[in-house]
């Protein structure tokens, strides 16, 4: 497959997708599933997985008759100028606020983990300097970075999950009967929030290479990341209870710290830390990069290039006022759930019907 200048493939779009959902799932998953399901919340990836080969074949069905066409496009063809530039505005606003949060996110993470005497925007400003650089180097040089980085965090958290296993205690995730049933499910809205990001990826489609092969490669990346989110939420449920981690601060990162192995505890830390890191970049980036793509269908601009400073600006002021706190941060996440299940889930499901409807699909 030959790729043009600023293309990528279908390939390198998954990777870029399994990666940045480790962000989230470090960071709020566990406790969301605890809270939701308790000793039954690490089967909720197992209910979003299904949710989650429903959109795979919806988007292929969606490629399948817009060959060439972003899904802005698929929008517009589908609800119609007006409302379709509606929807996009809102995709626009609501990736411009997940952009700014987790900015946030990291800065305060920056703090609470390794410089609690520091400014957490300092982190900020240097985290968005660095993605600044990327988003004007292109698309396709951050897919390349992001197949580099993909290896590395997938066997560092696996190596991770390793070593967390002997001091999990199987009697922490049972018993498990029909009652369970419709905590999971509650539990599931989590994960679901968090797979669901796919859609934001399929906005860049059409600077995406191979997309006959959706159903196909999208199903594998399913399958890994229903595994990695089970270890995300069975490792720190395992160790802590439920009951605990639903009242901790990052109980994935507390289980690590529980870990002893020949004396090189703040090691494993380490790894963690960096691979966390890794991901905030990945998913930050990825977000920056849907919102500027946006912009610039709405502008008809050539380039994406000219908005990229004032964007990462606006991103750097709303990271400033999003939230006081992390009490705050965590709440207004929580907030915005529904809109996310809304926009990524349920509204491509809508507009498939409205396709067929209208045999456009």
């Amino acid at each position: 497959m030959v790729l043009k200048k600023d293309e990528i493939s279908l390939r390198q779009l998954m990777i870029i997708y399994v990666l940045l959902i480790g962000s989230p799932a470090i960071r709020l998953i566990p406790v969301y599933a605890s809270k939701a399901a308790k000793q039954a919340g690490w089967l909720a990836p197992i209910v979003s997985l299904g949710v989650l080969l429903v959109i795979f074949l919806i988007f292929q069905q969606f490629f399948n008759s817009f060959k060439k066409e972003s899904f802005l496009d698929i929008v517009q063809n589908i609800f119609g100028k007006y409302l379709g530039t509606a929807l996009n505005i809102a995709y626009l606003i609501l990736i411009t606020i997940l952009g700014a949060l987790y900015v946030r996110y990291y800065s305060e993470r920056m703090v609470t983990s390794l410089f609690p005497n520091t400014n957490s925007f300092l982190f900020s400003s240097i985290l968005l300097i660095v993605i600044a650089i990327v988003l004007r180097s292109g698309l396709a040089i951050f897919a390349r970075m992001n197949e580099i980085f993909m290896p590395i965090v997938v066997v560092t958290y696996l190596v991770v999950n390793v070593l967390i296993f002997p001091e999990v205690r199987i009697d922490n995730l049972y018993p498990i009967t029909y009652k369970d049933i419709f905590p999971v499910l509650r539990a599931s809205m989590g994960t679901t929030t968090t797979i669901g990001y796919v859609t934001f990826l399929f906005i860049l489609s059409d600077k995406v290479k191979g997309k006959d092969k959706v159903k196909n490669l999208g199903f594998h990346s399913s399958y890994l990341l229903t595994i990695l989110l089970s270890l995300v939420i069975i490792s720190p449920v395992g160790v802590f209870g439920s009951d605990v981690v639903a009242k901790m601060n990052l109980p994935f990162f507390a289980a690590v710290k529980d870990i002893s192995l020949f004396g090189i505890i703040e090691r494993v830390e380490s790894s963690l830390i960096a691979i966390w890191t890794l991901t905030d970049f990945s998913i930050i980036t990825s977000f920056l990069f849907v919102g500027l793509h946006i912009i610039n269908w709405l502008f008809k601009t050539p380039s994406e290039k000219p908005f990229i400073n004032m964007y990462v600006v606006i991103i750097y002021i709303l990271s400033l006022y999003i939230a006081g706190n992390i009490i705050e941060i965590m709440n207004f996440s929580n907030v915005l759930v529904f809109a996310i299940i809304g926009l990524t889930v349920i509204m491509p499901i809508i507009l498939f019907i409205v396709g067929k409807i209208r045999k456009l699909i």
